[in-house]
């Protein structure tokens, strides 16, 4: 809320991070759920003796970037980039999960992994949790070859009551790790996309083609089952 605004900044600007995610709207079903933190497009915003102008702002559909220059008394300037997911209500999972990998995969390709990243949503729990849950999970699978899901939420919670908050959100790590896992990255350039139609007719080691392995792997990915859903089975 408005009165942590000023030590938000101060623990950014101290830790030196280059990088925010943010998962939750300014307010969501008429309920205010984060402040403001940053100004518009070329504006300044003061906070304390830090200064905040947003010099950059680009929309990707389900999320938006935003590359922000932060001084200290106007000296020692910093780019900050502040990643903001748009589509991921409070308590609940986001409908499909394309616009996050895309939103995740972003995020990764602008940082290091050597530098702290803040994460948050508006009360710290669920969807935050979700997502460094998440970036637990890829990284122990990279790491082992193997991931225990419920450890790592338990793990977690040994930190912070309540990450991952909701059934829903549980559920969509493991459809996040599943589609990892089975589907490669199919994501095609406009430039490219005669040529990759071209390979896509070809056998594989086992006497399959491309296209009709990527359609067999469609199958092993079912839709996300909520709570409603789950209920209306019973």
């Amino acid at each position: 809320m408005k009165n942590t605004v000023v030590d938000f900044w101060a623990m950014v600007w101290e830790q030196r991070c280059p990088t925010i995610v943010m998962l939750t709207n300014l307010t969501e079903n008429g309920k205010v759920k984060c402040e403001k933190y940053w100004p518009d497009k070329n504006s300044v915003y003061k906070c304390g003796d830090i200064h905040i102008v947003t010099m950059e702002e680009t929309m990707h559909g389900c999320y938006v970037i935003r590359k922000l220059q932060v001084s200290m008394l106007d000296k020692n300037k910093r780019t900050i980039v502040q990643y903001q997911f748009l589509t991921w209500g409070e308590h609940d999972a986001p409908t499909t999960t394309s616009g996050f990998f895309k939103f995740f995969d972003q995020i990764n390709e602008g940082n290091d992994g050597n530098e702290y990243t803040v994460v948050h949503c508006s009360d710290g729990v669920g969807r935050t949790g979700s997502f460094i849950a998440f970036n637990f999970i890829l990284s122990t699978m990279e790491q082992n070859q193997q991931v225990d899901v419920y450890d790592v939420i338990m793990q977690l919670r040994k930190q912070r009551p309540y990450m991952v908050q909701t059934l829903e959100q549980y559920i969509f790590l493991h459809k996040l790790l599943l589609e990892d896992i089975v589907l490669d990255d199919c994501e095609v350039n406009v430039d490219d996309i005669n040529m990759v139609i071209s390979q896509l007719d070809k056998t594989n080691h086992i006497g399959k083609t491309i296209l009709q392995t990527e359609y067999e792997n469609l199958d092993l990915i079912e839709p996300i089952k909520t709570q409603q859903t789950m209920a209306m089975k019973m």
